[in-house]
């Protein structure tokens, strides 16, 4: 199959062929004369033989120049780009639209090629256009068409039934853009050719984004966007028909552009200038070069203006709504740029309704007396703290890259889920479902609300905290720690920069970082460093410095995608009959390879406990996924079709966590009690339960959780177990969370700035 999915490949080398060949045969043709014209020329007659190729290059038979070459071999070159893609990752779409996409962009190539023999006949058929202003406006005006569909076709299958004024809207936008490109590249169209190709290369990212993260883009990707090209070699990225045809459309965009050219035309036309004769005065005897930098200084400012002051949300009714089938839908109904800049703008964190420092410290302190009295205020609590102030543990964290236990959500052929991690601690303080804030990607977010104890749910939605905020006057849990006497270590094999966090781990108080030029020769696994030689650093450290220790480590075994063929046969055959009846064949696959990863994480977890239970040293171990991977929406929906939408879709965003502690711990029975946690909490369960001395942020949060839960960026769990949407405040869990965003909002909005 995939021999024959490659074979796609073929009309668009065919199409490369016949453009190179076209273009070489072309300008041999339009040498001819020129060259005939030069011959036997003596150097007396060197000024004469340049005017006579200047006439001859100026007659059709001439035609074309190289400037129109040039434009053509731009095509062939892009035909044999996709050749070499479809070679490496097989085409995935329907084999006629693939023939008819490679015919397309062959056919356009020709016209941009034979663009001086187009424009003469179009303004015949269009008398109208024989203005030369009128003919370059109506130039721009279809190029901004075929460029929204360029940018809506990969992924948007409502398109084009999107809402008409979101549709306007979006038109009008890149209609502006064209026309300050074309102004600021004093009326040369290859700029706006090249933003026309960009925006089909957006939305074919957008399809990506869609396939790989069921998400689409927003604002915060953008400073996302070293970390996601660090980490996308894990993907394949196959093209499909739509993505094709936005291709088509990006092309015919660009050939339209083209139809804008200096010099003559086959009919030895030449464009006349832009600027009548009676505007000079008008414009105070600019030149015209001036004149256009003005109008494209002006359509950028208009451009900007358009984005930044009219509220999309209130003026224009986009619609901003975060669960992520509803933003999808919205996404797909409004279209791109809208819905993207309506987002954009609702970045900034609001001000909750009736905050104010007042009312924030009454929520903290009844927050805190709730902790007092649940918590804190207990003879288990007074004893763990005593024992903490003899023997003050180490605090070892793994974040385990896209853990969680599959077997949870029904029948996978039989499947009974990690085993160590299931039953190899028994002896645990506690474990269970853990709430994140994000499906499939956005491991930085997970951390965040670990390291800060502040939820995405009084953040917003589109946001990477690492990314966007200074995080250095944030209350965070390694400068907490640190406080406490603690030597703080972070643990990521990979890059650095990945989600900024060499910057993010200096802000918050880790004293040293490694990361992947600390793995080198380090075992690798599935896609990336092992899980085990993760822990061999951390029991290195442990061993090596007698200090209290807080290690941070962030796994990257199990990183998307899961049809990599990375791992090894033998252990492969081991997975190979777990699935589903329910799910299509792709998925089942999928599913197989994720498992055999989780079951690698799940042996080096029980190696590094065994490892931790012989350390001659008090250690809490807090091990926990980031988030499910992305194909776990094809399981809900088979699984649990018909459901609340709230609890169907929070179904997605709960991973699993435990703690764990090999000493015993004063005033615990250790019976490793099933409890709900979420990521923003789970810090300070964790230090309660070993007796760490809490800040008041921490201890207003436990005091928040005996009225909820769970609690991540789209709802909360109240403690019956039902799922309710952020925005319903009834009741006492309601107004609890209520009150932690104002405590979110005057700990961490107001103390940060943008980074």
């Amino acid at each position: 199959m995939a021999v024959l999915t490659r074979l796609a490949a073929l009309p668009f080398l065919a199409a490369a062929v016949y453009l190179f060949r076209t273009i070489s045969g072309a300008r041999r043709r339009a040498a001819a004369p020129a060259a005939s014209a030069a011959s036997g020329a003596g150097p007396e007659r060197a000024e004469d033989a340049k005017t006579d190729v200047a006439k001859t290059n100026a007659a059709p038979g001439a035609l074309p120049l190289k400037s129109d070459a040039n434009w053509a071999r731009s095509y062939a070159l892009f035909a044999a780009v996709l050749t070499v893609w479809m070679v490496g990752w097989p085409y995935a779409g329907d084999p006629f639209s693939c023939v008819l996409c490679a015919a397309a962009v062959a056919l356009t190539g020709y016209a941009v090629l034979r663009r001086r023999d187009l424009a003469p006949r179009i303004r015949r058929r269009w008398p109208r256009l024989a203005d030369d202003r009128r003919y370059r406006r109506a130039v721009l005006l279809v190029a901004a068409a075929f460029g929204v569909a360029a940018l809506e076709i990969p992924w948007n299958t409502q398109f084009p039934l999107v809402w008409p004024h979101a549709l306007l809207i979006e038109y009008g936008l890149i209609l502006l853009a064209l026309a300050a490109l074309y102004f600021l590249n004093l009326r040369h169209a290859i700029a706006p050719a090249v933003l026309i190709g960009h925006l089909s290369a957006l939305g074919i990212i957008q399809a990506f984004v869609l396939q790989f993260k069921n998400a689409v883009l927003m604002f915060g990707d953008i400073f996302a966007a070293g970390t996601a090209m660090a980490v996308g070699g894990g993907y394949e990225y196959h093209l499909d028909s739509r993505m094709l045809w936005s291709m088509v459309c990006a092309c015919a965009g660009c050939a339209v552009c083209a139809l804008i050219f200096d010099g003559p035309d086959a009919e030895g036309r030449v464009a006349a200038s832009p600027e009548p004769r009676g505007t000079v005065a008008a414009w105070g005897g600019l030149r015209p070069n001036v004149r256009s930098l003005v109008l494209g200084l002006g359509a950028f400012a208009l451009l900007v203006f358009s984005v930044l002051v009219p509220s999309y949300e209130d003026l224009f009714h986009i619609k901003v709504q975060y669960w992520w089938e509803w933003q999808i839908a919205n996404f797909k109904s409004q279209g791109f740029l809208p819905s993207f800049i309506a987002e954009a703008q609702d970045l900034p964190i609001d001000e909750p309704a009736g905050y104010s420092s007042v009312a924030a410290r009454n929520a903290e302190d009844d927050l805190i007396t709730r902790y007092a009295q649940a918590y804190g205020d207990t003879p288990a609590a007074h004893a763990a703290e005593a024992q903490y102030d003899q023997l003050q543990p180490s605090i070892v964290v793994v974040m385990n890259e896209t853990f969680t236990d599959l077997s949870s959500w029904g029948d996978l052929g039989g499947y009974e889920g990690p085993t160590f991690f299931k039953t190899g601690m028994p002896d645990a303080l506690s474990h269970g479902k853990l709430a994140v804030s994000v499906n499939g990607g956005g491991t930085c977010n997970t951390e965040f609300e670990f390291l800060t104890g502040t939820s995405m749910a009084f953040v917003g939605n589109g946001k990477y905290p690492y990314t966007l905020y200074d995080l250095s006057q944030v209350e965070a849990l390694p400068r907490r720690l640190a406080q406490l006497g603690y030597e703080t270590c972070a643990i990521h094999p990979n890059l650095a920069t990945n989600w900024d966090r060499d910057r993010v781990y200096e802000e918050m108080g880790f004293d040293t970082f490694l990361d992947i030029d600390d793995f080198e020769g380090a075992e690798q696994y599935h896609n990336a460093t092992s899980d085990a030689a993760t822990y061999d650093r951390v029991i290195e450290q442990l061993e090596n410095d007698p200090q209290p220790q807080f290690i941070f480590d962030v796994t990257m075994q199990n990183h998307s995608g899961y049809d990599q063929g990375g791992i090894p046969a033998d252990v492969m055959r081991q997975y190979k009959d777990y699935g589903s009846d329910q799910l299509n064949d792709d998925t089942n696959a999928l599913i197989q390879e994720y498992l055999a990863c989780i079951g690698g994480s799940d042996e080096a977890l029980g190696k590094f406990v065994g490892e931790l239970r012989e350390l001659d040293r008090p250690v809490l171990l807090v091990f926990f996924g980031d988030h499910q991977p992305y194909f776990t929406d094809e399981l809900n929906d088979a699984f649990y079709p018909d459901e609340d939408p709230v609890e169907h879709d929070e179904r997605l965003y709960l991973s699993d966590y435990v703690v764990w502690t090999n000493y015993d711990v004063a005033g615990s029975d250790q019976a490793d009690t099933d409890t709900y946690a979420s990521a923003s909490d789970l810090a300070a369960r964790s230090l309660a339960a070993i007796g760490v001395p809490l800040t008041d942020h921490q201890k207003a949060e436990l005091g928040a959780s005996t009225l909820y839960s769970q609690l991540n960026l789209f709802g909360y769990r109240d403690t019956d177990g039902a799922w309710h949407d952020l925005d319903d405040r009834a009741g006492d869990a309601g107004k609890t969370i209520t009150q932690l965003s104002y405590l979110a909002y005057r700990d961490f909005a107001l103390r940060t700035s943008i980074g």
